[in-house]
């Protein structure tokens, strides 16, 4: 089916978040022809435009992602850290650089002990900077600053998709497509079936689901940076009005918002709320809505926090332009990964030689009234998570792919992420060069990455 047509690109990839990422860059030194739509004019995704700049602690076998890492360190704009002891009454985590190496960070949480976790934090700016570069390539077209906006379907095959630059509509064909985005955005234009929140135990029978769904959906959170250096920023006039009295008297009065910080290489500091705002409450307002109360919880917040001799001498720099979205729609694809999964030992699971990315994040919904759910080793995602069940010519790599709530909320990490694009990059390098359908890839080769603890499959 890959070699009867004329098309512009062997491969689109919709979304240049962490998934996205992790696909164009495998695919740049490729040799086949790719387009990268991204509706924001920056390239990175979240941990460019809302300030997770951090890859957190967790076992990960991507060569992407190391080698941005890699990248970063050389140039002093990454660095791995620990997480400083917490004081009795504490509600957030502190990290400072340390002497670790980057393989101290592909860790589950306290593997190093009861309270230490290594994460590597990197200057969002220079992350961008090393993107492009990398993408700077005679087979890749970026397209920033473009929205999908329609997508074309016959016979279970994307036929071409529509993007939009604010003034001109350009329809795009390309063999094999990659929905990277966080809301599984083109898999939803090609009618798959989609999914968000929590579901009940009757649905995947989880041990964590209630046996009724309440609807929750994890948090959001609007990143903020402090400096010991310049003028101290002034809340916006748009936020003026903004009544934030009702989450002040029942959140952050009753000393109620966990969050986390992390020192960046400039010597500035990151903050994230866990979260700012409940994923529901979210959902119930416009996206510029939920940023101004968001925005307005985050200066009420810094005023309350900044009186701790930890943080004395900071002062609130910048608010990130986008706020931090965990949770938004998956797809229900050939396989959904559950709870029961993540609790399976990958060496034990049945489903071992079809993984294609790993994680060993606790499971944490953020203030959805659920204790995180720290998990004692390593689980596998399998390669059918990121297939969808309608269409023979995608693959969804992004924490958009087929998981449950629970599953989705370990899952979701960047680095995961992008671990997920680059094997999906892979699956279609084999794919076109050999002719087959993506459902055909062959999953096998265990190697090991790194480090000793985990066994791997790669895409042969």
């Amino acid at each position: 089916m890959y070699r009867d047509r004329e098309y512009e690109y062997d491969v689109i990839i919709v979304g240049l978040g962490a998934g996205g990422v992790g696909a164009a860059v495998e695919l740049a030194g490729s040799g086949l022809k790719t387009a990268v739509i991204e509706r924001s004019a920056r390239a990175g995704g979240t941990m460019v435009v809302s300030g997770v700049s951090v890859f957190e602690s967790s076992v990960s076998v991507g060569a992407v992602a190391r080698l941005i890492a890699g990248r970063l360190m050389e140039k002093g704009q990454g660095r791995v850290q620990r997480s400083l002891p917490t004081r009795e009454g504490d509600r957030f985590g502190m990290s400072v650089d340390c002497a670790g190496s980057y393989d101290s960070t592909l860790r589950d949480e306290g593997a190093l002990g009861p309270t230490e976790v290594r994460r590597f934090a990197f200057d969002d700016e220079a992350m961008e900077r090393e993107i492009r570069a990398l993408l700077d390539s005679e087979n890749v077209t970026l397209l920033l600053g473009h929205t999908l906006t329609d997508a074309e379907v016959k016979d279970r095959v994307i036929r071409g998709i529509t993007v939009f630059d604010g003034k001109t509509a350009k329809k795009l064909r390309a063999r094999l497509y990659l929905d990277c985005t966080g809301n599984a955005a083109l898999a939803k234009l090609c009618g798959c079936q989609t999914t968000m929140g929590q579901e009940s135990k009757s649905k995947y029978n989880e041990p964590s689901a209630p046996l009724k769904s309440t609807g929750k959906i994890n948090g959001v959170t609007l990143i903020f940076k402090v400096s010991k250096g310049g003028e101290e920023l002034l809340p916006p006039p748009a936020i003026a009005d903004v009544d934030i009295s009702a989450w002040e008297n029942q959140a952050l009065f009753r000393n109620d918002v966990w969050f986390c910080t992390f020192a960046l290489p400039n010597g500035d500091m990151s903050i994230n709320m866990c979260p700012t705002m409940p994923g529901k409450e979210y959902y119930s307002m416009t996206p510029t809505q939920a940023y101004e109360v968001c925005a307005a919880r985050v200066f009420a917040f810094w005023r309350y926090i900044k009186g701790d001799e930890r943080f004395k001498g900071y002062k609130l720099k910048q608010l990130f332009p986008a706020l931090g979205i965990r949770e938004e729609e998956r797809i229900v694809g050939s396989f959904v990964l559950t709870q029961k999964d993540v609790f399976t030992r990958f060496e034990d699971s049945p489903l071992r030689d079809a993984f294609v990315a790993y994680s060993d994040h606790m499971i944490d919904t953020h203030g959805c009234d659920e204790p995180p759910v720290k998990l004692t080793h390593p689980f596998g995602i399998p390669y059918a998570c990121m297939l969808p069940q309608e269409i023979d010519n995608m693959l969804v790599a992004s924490k958009g792919a087929s998981f449950s709530y629970l599953a989705a909320s370990s899952c979701r990490l960047s680095r995961t992420v992008m671990d997920m694009g680059e094997a999906a990059a892979r699956a279609c390098k084999q794919a076109i060069s050999q002719g087959i359908d993506l459902r055909q890839v062959k999953i096998g080769v265990p190697f090991l990455e790194g480090y000793e603890s985990i066994g791997v499959n790669k895409i042969s």
